[in-house]
């Protein structure tokens, strides 16, 4: 039996959760980043446009995705918790409504113009719960995480 117990011990993936967080913690920040996603997919697919949730959950977890890298790299620089998540949420808006703009001012379409003035609009409302939510979630888990971890003096 001890045998097992040390050999799990040694896998990396175990240590990593381990370190990462307790599992109530991490349950809430994983319970904070999915209920994020969900409205923000309820949000999209019931404004009257009739989308389909699967596409559209899809495109959420891209952004989860996005936050994530953007929360954890933030908390390494960063660290203060609620800066961190702050910082987190103003670049995640920001980098996806610069990437809209660009993609829009290369367009031939003719309402090319209105699109650029509604995008910051129309992004910032369907996508608040998500980037917020996980910017909180993985911005907690990446304090835990890196709170373990020196910084490495140069």
């Amino acid at each position: 039996m001890t045998e097992a117990v040390s050999t799990m011990n040694n896998l990396p993936l175990l240590k990593l959760i381990a370190r990462m967080a307790p599992p109530t913690k991490a349950l809430v920040d994983g319970a904070l980043i999915m209920a994020g996603t969900g409205i923000s997919v309820l949000f999209i697919s019931t404004d009257g446009n009739g989308r389909n949730p699967i596409p559209v959950m899809g495109e959420m977890m891209f952004v989860v995705l996005v936050t994530g890298v953007i929360s954890f790299l933030l908390a390494r620089i960063v660290r203060s918790v609620p800066i961190a998540i702050v910082a987190s949420v103003i670049i995640t808006d920001m980098l996806f409504i610069l990437w809209g703009e660009l993609q829009l001012t290369s367009s031939s379409d003719p309402y090319a113009d209105e699109a650029i003035m509604m995008l910051p609009i129309i992004f910032l409302v369907e996508t608040a719960p998500t980037i917020l939510l996980s910017s909180v979630g993985f911005g907690r888990m990446a304090g835990r995480f890196w709170r373990k971890r020196p910084l490495p003096i140069e």
